[in-house]
């Protein structure tokens, strides 16, 4: 193990210094406006009562190009709501060749691509944190398949985090299936993903995390071990600039209510211009258990967006 290691981490050392040569760098923005209304009152007191504005949240992408096989990006977010706000969200260099992408740095890594509002279990992604770092292996086997390896080192305790993915990506149906385990947890959890496009702007999917119960001592999570939902997507409806989401959970959502509940979720978009969008999401998530005059909590949260 700890060979392994010291190797990932040489070659760390190589591609940060093809990062100091980079030759051109394109810089994007994301500027994004919240106001909420949250009926249990846990992101905002002030948004129990009344929609109430909530925070500001930028965030500046800088992508550059080393040579024709090796990118770099970083990704700074700028977050009112938070007491640092300003952090180093996201980087990482990507080595692209024809038997596979190999990745380093530390982003937030996808366990359920086709997820847009509910949060299985209250995980889409792991990401070691700003100060960790990770790697990914991307193997493609033919034109549709391929086979992935993410893993965090950690070389004070000498332990690995690490993801084994198994994707699929045809022409209208997709699939994605991972195994993970935690070093600090002691768990793992497994997830899948599958989607079928059935028209140019309709797209479903079910989608699932089943988390250990080592795994789940860690999070806020769902009652059950296999926590799973259903969706659809609805893009440019009639020929408009309309974009809807609704999925709907297949199972309790609520780790402190006995009794059975079914969180759903939906958005609709609208953009009106290829840069100027404005985001409504209703997410009817948890049942109070601790709270005997409601069994329903909903969260409303209107998004003026820009990007630039």
């Amino acid at each position: 193990m700890k060979k392994l290691l010291v190797v990932l981490m040489a070659a760390m050392m190589v591609l940060s210094v093809a990062v100091v040569a980079m030759a051109e760098v394109a810089v994007t923005g994301d500027f994004r406006a919240e106001f909420i209304k949250d009926d249990a009152g846990t992101t905002d007191a002030n948004a129990m009562d009344n929609l109430d504005f909530f925070k500001n949240d930028l965030r500046l992408n800088f992508n550059g190009k080393v040579s024709d096989t090796v990118n770099a990006y970083a990704q700074f977010a700028y977050d009112s709501s938070k007491s640092n706000p300003v952090i180093l969200k996201e980087y990482y260099v990507t080595l692209n060749q024809s038997w596979a992408k190999v990745m380093a740095g530390n982003w937030d890594y996808k366990l359920l691509p086709d997820r847009v509002i509910l949060k299985l279990h209250n995980i889409n992604c792991v990401n070691a944190g700003v100060g960790g770092m990770q790697w990914l292996f991307d193997i493609p086997v033919g034109d549709a398949v391929t086979v992935g390896l993410w893993m965090t080192p950690t070389l004070a305790d000498d332990s690995l985090d690490y993801d084994a993915k198994l994707k699929y990506a045809g022409k209208k149906l997709g699939a994605e299936v991972h195994y993970g385990y935690d070093a600090s947890a002691d768990g793992d959890y497994q997830s899948f993903s599958v989607s079928y496009k059935a028209t140019d702007n309709v797209k479903v999917f079910v989608e699932g995390i089943n988390a250990s119960d080592e795994y789940k001592a860690t999070l806020a999570s769902w009652e059950d071990n296999l926590a799973t939902a259903v969706g659809a997507v609805f893009s440019n409806i009639a020929g408009s600039k309309w974009t809807a989401s609704l999925e709907y959970g297949l199972d309790n959502a609520a780790s402190t209510s006995t009794d059975e509940f079914n969180a759903w979720a939906s958005q609709i978009k609208y953009q009106f211009t290829n840069k100027v969008a404005l985001e409504i999401e209703y997410y009817n998530y948890v049942k109070d258990a601790t709270n005997m005059d409601t069994d329903e909590e909903n969260y409303i949260c209107i998004r003026p967006r820009i990007q630039f």
